[in-house]
């Protein structure tokens, strides 16, 4: 019985660890940001793209983190 319950705990322990997006963003808030493609993180379980924004004059850096590759790609994004 104790075998069991060690490994049904170490089961628990990997499902609980990936995160749910719902407690990170507000999904009823949209911005939209213009700028240049600096950098492409193409990569799983989540891409990324660095945008250079000029804002007052001042070019900042906003990190975009976006699906996972097979997602980007059946949406139509390839590394590209």
């Amino acid at each position: 019985m104790l075998l069991f319950g060690l490994a049904l705990s170490g089961i628990v322990g990997r499902a609980s660890a990936h995160h749910a997006v719902a407690t990170h963003y507000d999904f009823e808030a949209i911005i939209e940001i213009t700028g240049t493609v600096s950098d492409v993180n193409y990569r799983n379980p989540h891409s990324f793209f660095t945008l250079d924004v000029v804002n007052g004059g001042q070019v900042e850096q906003w990190e975009i983190e976006t699906h996972s590759v097979p997602l980007l790609r059946r949406l139509g994004i390839s590394e590209d």
